[in-house]
């Protein structure tokens, strides 16, 4: 059976295409599709990637001779470089290929030297298919719109051919496909009939260009010089002209690199008259270095510099001339022995092929070149592109020599005092110079003139025009840019806006601005959200988008919960730091009143101090003033904020502070309304009392109230609380008040209930909320409160669920996502919260120590914990395993409860066989404590969150003799213990964690004990600054009581959690509020340790 070998192929190919198709299979140029012994079919990419489909077949004749069938599509069509690159690779591990690649190994050997002969005695024996000119066609016709013009780009003397059509400086390449829908025959007869004659309107050249071969390219080149209608190399070059007759001879000359072949004059007697040239341009016998030898018949040259063409006779054959001109150095020992073998081969002329000589042009040192950059737009040439890349050359101009590519091995040549000199090329430069392409994106390619460079990535190709060639122009390369399509805007693109100022905020108009162009915003950021980075402009250029304005815009848009920026942007008066951010990144024009409160909402520290009324009874420290100075730069401004202040710096005093300059100023012509937790009334009542005498205050407060109700306008405080809000709201939610302010704001951390709902409804011109803990337990809290303050200013709890609860609270705290949406929420909020922790105003506190006290359940005590433990974890696990550890939160937090009543006392829990158990470790811990701090005079504020353990504590102290107060929230008369206390009638005060664990003023106490450690450290630390705040004058010890091994010291482990989310709220928030998981219950319910 007929199967395909190597003499096969090389019969079927010749020696000329077999060996460029060796190069193709070595340069990973073939992609077989399927092989047999007897068909392959493969996919070959040619020069310029264009891909080619190739197909063999091995036949018998009758008499059994194998032959080889092929088609390709390239223009050969047949028996070409393609065909050979794919037999070759489907013979694979083929001896004799294996052979052949050695051959073409290593430059100088003899091997190399015999795979050249063999190329050389291929290019003398090719013949090209015959070409018969058709009838001359016309010179002059009408032409409906733009002509065709002919471009012409030879490569390694192959002549390649381009469609291009428009006036100069936007000529378009057309793509050989589209060629007949422009109807050339009625719009173009000129360009129909020599693109008929050389096979173009057949569809070849899908790819955008199309190879010549040698008889139709020399009739396509002279018919079209004939027509005007020939460009060479570069579609926005000049028409090319006729060039002079060229006669010359060939030499082999000694180069730096050994011996090459180079044009010489004419040998004597040699004057040929060229075929087919009509042109009467004179005749030109001193060769010029900078021509090119193109494959036609009769053969011409290009001579790129003057864009002319013309005849080049030689006498050797102009196939072999090709070959030889771009064959690489030889030694001396290959220059004779060429000489020897083939000089009568080659040499069609009287006498023999000159021997070799030493090179008479002499060497002169180069200096350090100009780089030339060329970029070049290319049409699509792989499958699956849609649109055309860009292909650049680096060539060199070393003074007046002709240019010279980068990887090209030619040496440039220039006249020097009237004579040819070589110039010595500057290896590193031109390194140094490929290496800034490299680094810019560009991928190198060789190619038989050198090296291209590809650039199929648009937005690397727009930020190399718009940033690097810049750059590379100020260092003094020249950079032509020939592209249509792909062309490059010089003008940077900015996001520019312009803002007026309204009554209640600020109008701001967003567009992107490149040059004088000023596009709109909308479609554009709809492609960067889809990944685009590139846009263009209303003349079609390219520009890059400006990635950091654009992300500021979007940033603004999703904070807004706009979808698009459509017409004017309505922005509220507090929004003036997001234009700011904005002009961060882009250019903002326009009224300047913006801008001086956004510096002053993010610099309120050098805002000039403001002078504190003169009817406040008491000094205050710097940094009251420094508060009340920002809650007067709100109140100038019309906006709301947060004094979010740790517990005891005096928040109440600031804003009585503020109330009083109110006064005096004449603007409080309205009450201020002040909501309070019930236990703060008379705290409010007393310091107003103390501090600011002149305002006229009124509790509501107790069964009487109502009667009181006609005096609401004339005061200028007026007390109520939240839980008596919802009584009194048809008397308070209709009038307006000056301010309205929320104390302890925590109150309105759920947004869904209902006092949070009425507050939101009281009508006022100013707000301000107060709290020490913004946000216990999640962000949502946080949202609550500026739902309040500022409808609006965090966007829907939708909205602000998905913009920064999830990334922070469910994804992962650490991440990426989590973080950015952290820094923006804090940056968002922080002009609107003023913050001061007891360590920026330690100098002002005396020391707080925290003292963390240990002990052992009892032998009773501690089986009663197992037993308890048990039975509620075997209850847990089956709640979750049927219902999920979400939906079980309830069934999990009671037994959580029970274990914690067993570790404060076995009485609390509601079991028979805890009654039976009356020893407590904490009891008897307490019993060794108070007796002695008692005696050394200590004040000591006690809390628990149970109420029965308090009444446990009473009891105990009862029978020890100690005196002791009680609070808790059936307790009436509050402020009159508290009173008692601070006065020193007792040295013990029992209070509930939940009644008096905020708002009392217990400055008299200098010990703090928490019999019970409770989920939120915020609530702790706000009930040990009942004493550890402003006013106390000596140190405060705090003493927690923990059961070592049990659930109390799991719950320090969580507390730390919360720490971090309350500490740092208003900086960078780390994580939302803890919810038990799956983890967390292997950990709390854990065996006593």
């Amino acid at each position: 059976m007929a199967r395909l070998t190597l003499d096969l192929l090389r019969h079927h190919v010749g020696d000329h295409f077999l060996a460029q198709g060796l190069r193709a299979l070595q340069a990973g140029r073939v992609s077989l599709e399927s092989a047999t012994p007897e068909a392959v079919a493969a996919l070959v990419e040619g020069s310029r990637h264009h891909l080619f489909t190739v197909e063999l077949r091995v036949a018998a004749d009758p008499a059994g001779e194998a032959s080889l069938e092929s088609l390709c599509t390239c223009p050969r069509g047949t028996a070409c470089r393609h065909v050979a690159a794919a037999g070759l690779a489907a013979l694979g591990d083929d001896p004799e290929v294996a052979l052949l690649q050695a051959e073409a190994a290593g430059p100088g050997s003899e091997r190399r030297f015999a795979a050249w002969e063999r190329e050389l005695a291929a290019a003398l024996e090719y013949r090209p298919p015959p070409f018969t000119p058709p009838l001359a066609p016309p010179r002059s016709a009408e032409v409906e719109g733009e002509p065709c013009l002919l471009c012409v780009e030879p490569e390694a003397g192959v002549v390649r051919l381009r469609v291009v059509q428009g006036p100069p400086g936007e000529r378009r390449v057309v793509p050989f496909h589209l060629l007949p829908r422009l109807h050339l025959g009625a719009t173009d007869p000129v360009a129909h009939h020599l693109l008929a004659a050389v096979g173009a309107l057949r569809g070849w050249g899908i790819h955008g260009h199309l190879e010549l071969d040698a008889r139709a390219a020399a009739w396509l080149l002279v018919e079209s010089l004939a027509a005007g209608r020939l460009l060479l190399g570069d579609p926005e070059a000049p028409l090319a002209t006729p060039g002079p007759v060229r006669r010359h001879g060939l030499a082999l000359v000694e180069a730096d690199d050994g011996y090459r072949f180079r044009l010489t004059p004419p040998p004597a007697g040699f004057e040929p008259e060229p075929e087919l040239w009509p042109f009467d341009s004179g005749v030109a016998e001193e060769p010029d270095p900078a021509l090119e030898p193109l494959i036609t018949l009769p053969p011409l040259y290009r001579d790129p510099e003057g864009h002319r063409i013309g005849p080049l006779l030689t006498p050797v054959p102009p196939f072999a001339l090709i070959r030889l001109l771009a064959s690489p150095p030889l030694s001396g020992e290959e220059a004779a022995r060429f000489v020897q073998r083939w000089g009568g081969r080659t040499w069609r002329h009287r006498g023999r092929f000159p021997a070799p000589v030493a090179d008479p042009t002499p060497w002169v040192e180069g200096e350090v070149p100009q780089p030339l950059l060329r970029l070049e737009e290319v049409p699509p040439d792989r499958p699956g592109e849609y649109i055309p890349h860009v292909e650049a050359t680096l060539a060199f101009r070393y003074g007046e020599a002709e240019p010279v590519a980068y990887g090209g091995l030619r040496a440039p040549r220039l006249r020097q005092g009237g004579r040819w000199v070589r110039v010595r090329r500057q290896g590193r430069f031109e390194e140094a110079c490929a290496a800034r392409l490299r680094e810019a994106g560009w991928h190198p390619e060789e190619s038989p003139g050198g090296v291209r460079f590809v650039q199929r990535d648009l937005a690397a190709h727009v930020a190399f025009c718009q940033g690097v060639v810049p750059q590379l122009e100020a260092e003094g390369w020249a950079v032509e840019a020939h592209l249509t399509t792909l062309r490059v805007s010089r003008e940077q693109a900015a996001v520019k806006g312009e803002v007026r100022t309204r009554e209640d905020g600020f109008d701001l108009d967003l567009a992107l601005g490149v040059g004088d162009d000023r596009l709109s915003l909308t479609p554009l950021l709809a492609g960067y959200l889809e990944g685009e980075r590139v846009g263009r402009t209303r003349s079609g250029e390219l520009f890059a988008l400006p990635e950091a304005q654009m992300e500021q815009v979007l940033e603004v848009l999703e904070e807004l919960g706009r979808d698009d920026l459509e017409g004017t942007l309505h922005l509220p008066r507090y929004h003036a730091t997001r234009i700011q951010a904005i002009e961060e990144a882009a250019e903002v024009t326009g009224d300047a009143t913006w801008r001086r409160l956004a510096e002053g909402l993010r610099h309120f520290q050098d805002l000039q101090p403001v002078t504190p009324p003169k009817g406040l009874k008491t000094r205050l420290r710097p940094y009251q003033l420094e508060g009340l100075t920002w809650l007067c730069f709100l109140r100038d401004h019309g906006l709301h904020g947060c004094l979010a202040d740790d517990m005891g710096l005096g928040k109440t005093v600031q804003a009585l502070a503020l109330l009083q300059l109110e006064k005096e100023a004449g603007r409080l012509d309205r009450p201020a309304l002040v909501v309070v937790p019930t236990s703060l009334v008379f705290n409010w009542e007393a310091e107003a009392h103390r501090f600011t005498p002149e305002l006229k205050v009124l509790p509501l407060h107790g069964p009487s109230r109502q009667r009181r109700f006609p005096e609401i306008d004339a005061a200028d405080l007026v007390l109520t609380t939240y839980a008596l809000l919802r009584w009194d709201r048809e008397v308070l939610l209709p009038r307006e008040y000056h301010y309205v302010i929320l104390d302890e704001a925590q109150a309105i951390k759920n947004p869904r209930t209902q006092v949070a709902q009425l507050v939101r409804r009281l009508r006022a011109r100013h707000r301000l909320t107060m709290t020490g803990t913004p946000m216990e337990n999640h962000l949502g809290e946080l949202w609550s409160q500026f739902a309040f303050l500022m409808p609006g200013f965090l966007g829907s709890h939708k909205r602000f669920t998905e913009l920064f609860r999830n990334p922070i609270e469910k994804g992962d705290p650490e991440g990426e996502r989590a973080a950015r949406a952290r820094e923006r929420l804090a940056r968002r909020i922080r002009p609107f919260v003023l913050r001061r922790t007891k360590g920026a105003v330690a100098l002002e506190l005396p020391p707080k120590s925290e003292i963390p006290l240990y002990s052992e359940l009892t032998g009773e005590q501690r089986a009663l914990y197992e037993t308890v433990r048990l039975a509620y974890l075997e209850k847990v696990r089956r709640e979750v395993e049927r219902e999920g550890v979400e939906r079980a939160q309830i069934t999990i937090l009671d037994a959580l409860l029970r274990l914690r009543q067993v570790c404060c006392h076995p009485q609390l829990l509601p079991l028979p066989q805890a009654k039976r158990v009356h020893t407590s470790a904490k009891m008897r811990q307490l019993a060794e404590l108070l007796p002695e701090a008692v005696e050394e005079g200590r004040r000591i504020l006690i809390f628990s969150q149970f109420v029965r353990f308090l009444a446990l504590v009473r009891h105990w102290c009862e029978q020890h003799g100690l005196a002791y107060g009680y609070l808790d929230g059936a307790t009436r008369d509050r402020q009159g213990v508290v009173d008692r206390f601070q006065a020193g009638e007792f040295p013990l005060f029992l209070i509930s964690l939940k009644a008096g664990g905020s708002g009392l003023n217990l400055t008299a106490a200098d010990t703090v004990i928490h019999l019970d450690p409770w989920w939120n450290p915020a609530v702790m630390d706000q009930a040990t600054d009942r004493a550890h705040r402003i006013g106390q004058d000596k140190p405060v010890q705090v003493f927690n009581l923990i059961t070592r091994g049990t659930v109390e010291e799991r719950i320090l482990e969580l507390q730390a959690r919360k720490q971090r989310l309350a500490s740092e709220v208003l900086t960078t928030t780390r994580e939302g509020g803890h919810r038990i998981t799956r983890e967390d219950l292997e950990v709390l319910f854990e065996p006593l340790g």
